[in-house]
């Protein structure tokens, strides 16, 4: 399986080639915002929902789900509403930042030879953010974007530490929202240092937001917020089209389940186990589920499988459980229980799903997924 490091991927191009030259030694002018803005995407661009609309959660709030089935590991469809609220609130520290430099504050452009930038600056309460996005491919609408914040009391560029870097390129706007494709990196431990935000940990994105439809895979290494009940560390692909509905894989290694007497729930006991789960759903809230569990509170060396259908009022229409050999096959589904959904989650989800599809239409497209690791250390 390939998979792209930080260093390799745009961060890298961003801070090593591209952005450094934006910020001294040219010519500036007043300009108003346009596709440098553009290419940087929005929460509502990379945000998880697991319904078919923008921004509502179609009664698949997590409370409701965890009272129809208390304490089974088999509310993925629960927890992985959970994990996306999370992602979507981790977003959001960062994004927060970026929309008000561009609601509030007029950008400057910056040429020196061939480079193109646009830079936004304004203190906050304890930092001064610079936002700086620049052209790599003006005919192909392609940006490579940072923000970097440092100390309000400093006035040295070598204090400057890296909180979001990628690079994006514009696609025609969905009823005049923001559509784009790209990879986009966060530093949280960084936003940590410099507001003292509860937040911490590494988390890459590739991106793609065509017409109706959204495609994410996600990286994160260690990442904690302020309601994170322990470390997000895993793999994640997302797709979702509106109207229609989606599916959502989940790869990691940590603690998700414990014991209550013999019965395994959703918890954390100090034991990782290994798990893979994926989620398919209908835009009016049908969907299956399949979570599969091993080693950790599960059993040195064992294993189970469980798989369940929901009905749109988040009502279990369906239950299949196995252990030992049984947990790597397919759930035989009940055709008069089970809904049937637009993506299929026959499979648990392998290398395939942490791949780019090779299919260029609007189903399709999103990028390599940047892996969180250790050399984003700016």
């Amino acid at each position: 399986m390939k998979r792209m490091t930080w260093a390799s991927m745009a961060v890298a191009l961003v801070l090593a080639g591209l952005l450094p030259g934006c910020f001294g030694g040219g010519e500036e002018e007043a300009v108003a915002g346009d596709e440098y803005a553009e290419a940087v995407p929005d929460t509502a661009m990379l945000a998880l929902t697991l319904d078919g609309e923008e921004t509502a959660t179609q009664g698949l709030e997590v409370g409701t789900i965890e009272a129809a089935l208390p304490g089974d590991p088999a509310a993925f469809k629960g927890h992985a509403g959970e994990v996306m609220e999370n992602l979507n609130a981790l977003l959001a520290e960062t994004h927060s930042e970026i929309e008000t430099l561009f609601a509030e504050v007029e950008p400057v452009t910056f040429s020196k030879g061939a480079l193109d930038c646009k830079i936004w600056e304004t203190d906050g309460p304890k930092v001064h953010w610079r936002l700086a996005s620049c052209v790599k491919d003006k005919k192909l609408k392609k940006y490579a974007f940072v923000l970097k914040g440092r100390p309000l009391a400093s006035t040295s560029d070598a204090d400057y530490l890296i909180v979001v870097a990628g690079e994006g390129k514009v696609l025609p706007k969905q009823d005049d929202k923001k559509r784009g494709s790209g990879r986009i990196g966060y530093n949280f431990t960084n936003l940590n240092t410099l507001n003292g935000r509860p937040v911490a940990g590494k988390l890459g994105i590739g991106y793609r937001a065509a017409g109706n439809t959204r495609h994410l895979v996600i990286g994160l290494n260690h990442v904690t917020g302020p309601k994170l009940k322990t470390e997000m560390h895993g793999i994640y692909r997302y797709f979702r089209v509106l109207g229609k509905g989606g599916r959502f894989a989940f790869l990691g290694f940590g603690d998700y389940l414990a014991k209550e007497g013999e019965k395994l729930v959703i918890g954390q006991d100090q034991l990782d186990e290994f798990v893979k789960a994926v989620i398919g759903w209908r835009a009016t809230g049908e969907a299956r589920t399949v979570l599969a569990a091993c080693g950790g509170s599960v059993g040195e060396d064992k294993c189970i499988r469980v798989a369940q259908c929901w009905s749109k009022d988040d009502s279990v229409t369906f239950d299949d459980q196995a252990g030992g050999d049984g947990s790597d096959k397919a759930p035989a589904w009940d055709a008069t229980k089970c809904s049937e959904i637009p993506y299929s989650v026959e499979d648990l989800p392998g290398d395939d799903d942490l791949e780019p599809p090779e299919s260029s239409d609007s189903e399709a497209g999103a990028p390599a997924m940047p892996e969180p690791d250790e050399s984003f250390e700016g």
